[in-house]
């Protein structure tokens, strides 16, 4: 059981981090930057299809070279993401070019 809980604290700081994003993203995308829902879609999609299309590798790499170096991979990953998101911020005159980051960001957080 002990050996349980630091996993279980891995992966909710892991889901935390990715997971607050999503439901301030729609609005900063639409009120924010005024874009259209097609670009919030876009931002929130490219979430879930890094996710699909990364899982199957990343658990292939976990399997082969150890779950730690997976799960710092996923880590650094997500705190990359974190980074994109505040990088956006600097671009909020250019809604294009700031969404364009956002899009790079929601790709790396879920990649991890």
């Amino acid at each position: 059981m002990k050996h349980l809980v630091p996993i279980v604290g891995v992966v909710f700081v892991a889901f935390l981090v990715t997971g607050l994003a999503l439901p301030v993203l729609p609005l900063h995308i639409r009120g924010g930057l005024g874009l259209g829902t097609f670009i919030v879609g876009l931002v929130a999609g490219a979430q879930f299809g890094a996710a699909l299309l990364s899982r199957f590798a990343s658990g292939n790499y976990a399997d082969t070279r150890g779950a730690k170096r997976g799960v710092v991979i996923g880590l650094l990953l997500a705190t990359c993401a974190g980074i994109f998101y505040l990088a956006s911020l600097r671009f909020l005159d250019t809604p294009a070019m700031s969404a364009a980051i956002l899009l790079a960001g929601a790709g790396a957080g879920r990649a991890g």
